[in-house]
């Protein structure tokens, strides 16, 4: 159990770092379309909201193995231990 905890830990931590990256590139287009406007900042900003969907799915997909990491290493942030 703890090979499957560890390993769903790095998986969990690698999609919600991508994840987070993608949501930063995307706000960056987003400024980007409202500074050149038009009809070249408005195809930009809908193919940035297109890929926030992706980022979506990726942040759905590292709570997932988020979850699994808490039930199969059971232990998380909030647990308290006995001294």
């Amino acid at each position: 159990m703890k090979k499957i905890a560890n390993w769903t830990h790095h998986l969990y931590s690698l999609i919600a770092f991508i994840a987070l990256s993608v949501g930063a590139i995307v706000a960056l287009l987003f400024i980007v379309s409202l500074i050149i406007g038009g009809n070249i900042g408005e195809g930009l900003a809908v193919r940035a909201g297109k890929l926030m969907n992706q980022a979506i799915y990726l942040a759905a997909m590292a709570m997932f193995f988020g979850l699994i990491h808490i039930y199969t290493a059971k232990r998380h942030t909030l647990t308290l231990k006995d001294e």
